[in-house]
């Protein structure tokens, strides 16, 4: 990336594909149905793995200097099935990670490594449980979990640095793609 990133809001996440983003809008369409609630959108589902939050120029720059380091993590690609159904109260319905907890979590290990030289406060965030948000703001409690099981794999490959516009629906924008590659 050759271009300065602006001061922003940003996030590194998993992106998944197409096809995988559209298995689970629809199974979390079928689990959701008739729930008064903000959909997320199909072209923002994601997967969180660090909130790095409103950065200011100086901050971008660090964020742009460690970039290369993101480029060679030393994780190999990874597959995350989601598999099970959650809430975090009424303000996000998400699907969750059993399978791809491991990988998830040594992706972030090796990421706040990477990030420790930013200057960045990492340390304030909450526990991380690897989910993807499909709906926020229910106007009543969500639904009971279906007694259906889930199961949606998804290969993960690569990283995503992401800008976030916040309003009624936030805009994504991804400003940077890392492929994974385990140590050679």
């Amino acid at each position: 990336m050759n271009e300065d990133l602006p001061a922003g809001r940003y996030f590194l996440a998993l992106w998944p594909d197409q096809g995988c983003r559209q298995s689970i809008a629809a199974v979390a369409g079928r689990w959701l149905k008739g729930v008064q609630c903000r959909r997320i959108r199909i072209r923002s589902l994601h997967l969180t793995l660090r909130f790095l939050g409103n950065l200011d120029a100086m901050h971008t720059q660090r964020l742009q200097a460690c970039m290369p380091g993101l480029m060679d993590l030393g994780v190999s690609p990874f597959t995350c099935a989601l598999e099970r159904y959650g809430h975090f109260g009424r303000r996000v319905a998400w699907l969750g990670s059993n399978a791809g907890t491991r990988g998830c979590l040594q992706l972030r290990d090796a990421l706040d490594h990477i990030l420790a030289s930013t200057g960045l406060d990492l340390s304030c965030q909450q526990t991380f449980v690897p989910h993807v948000s499909v709906a926020r703001d229910a106007h009543a409690d969500w639904p009971q979990v279906p007694g259906e099981s889930v199961h949606i794999p998804w290969f993960v490959n690569e990283l995503a640095l992401v800008l976030s516009r916040q309003g009624r629906d936030s805009e994504y924008r991804v400003v940077a793609r890392f492929p994974l590659r385990g140590r050679t």
